[in-house]
């Protein structure tokens, strides 16, 4: 008994003497705990997944793209080809003023742009399209129309028989004919190459369709 009682006594006595330092090594294994499991629950919550369209707490915010715009069907501008390759160019398109056709002695706009040329020179299409008529008159000669699409069409006159035919499509450069001079109403041009252009059935300045280097 006596034993016991002196070993009890030991035990107090040395709690007493180091309580401090317990204290202090039972708060130090606290805060280390306390650490230890603050930084496995930020391992963990860095692993689960994200769910599509959620921001991840642990990655930093990142800006928002701009919407990009929606860009609008763009549409080539039509360009024509000359429909003969000198170019030459012996009377324009007045619609301000009246032209003296000296065949008939009688005054009237001129619509369209007369090109001149050699006898047997090639007449070619301006631009893809589909041949809608065919015609023949002693005051135009031969004549051809040809469909390009969207309401535009051009027209050719003064010309030696067409070598195409209603129906036909036809591509830019094709040939369609040859300059002649059986246009008797321009009959004092000679061999020529009267073109018209007509939008939506309206006549227009042709020149608005070719390059500028072409006027």
């Amino acid at each position: 008994m006596n034993k016991k009682y002196q070993g009890g006594s030991k035990t107090k006595s040395f709690l007493k003497r180091n309580v401090y330092y317990i204290i202090m090594v039972a708060c130090i294994l606290a805060i280390a705990t306390m650490i230890t499991v603050a930084v496995i629950t930020q391992n963990n919550s860095g692993n689960n997944p994200v769910n599509p369209g959620e921001q991840n707490p642990n990655q930093p915010n990142e800006p928002n793209e701009p919407n990009e715009p929606n860009d609008p069907t763009i549409t080539e501008p039509v360009v024509f080809e000359l429909p003969v390759a000198s170019g030459n160019i012996v009377r324009g398109h007045e619609i301000a003023s009246f032209v003296h056709w000296v065949t008939l002695n009688q005054f009237s706009v001129h619509r369209g742009i007369d090109f001149s040329g050699e006898e047997g020179e090639d007449v070619m299409a301006v631009y893809d399209g589909t041949v809608t008529a065919v015609k023949n008159d002693a005051l135009n000669g031969w004549q051809v129309w040809i469909d390009h699409g969207d309401g535009l069409t051009s027209y050719y006159a003064s010309l030696s028989e067409p070598t195409v035919n209603i129906g036909d499509k036809i591509k830019k450069g094709d040939n369609i004919a040859k300059i002649s001079d059986s246009g008797a109403i321009e009959l004092e041009l000679g061999m020529h190459l009267h073109f018209e252009v007509f939008k939506d059935g309206k006549s227009v300045d042709p020149f608005s369709y070719f390059l500028i280097g072409d006027k």
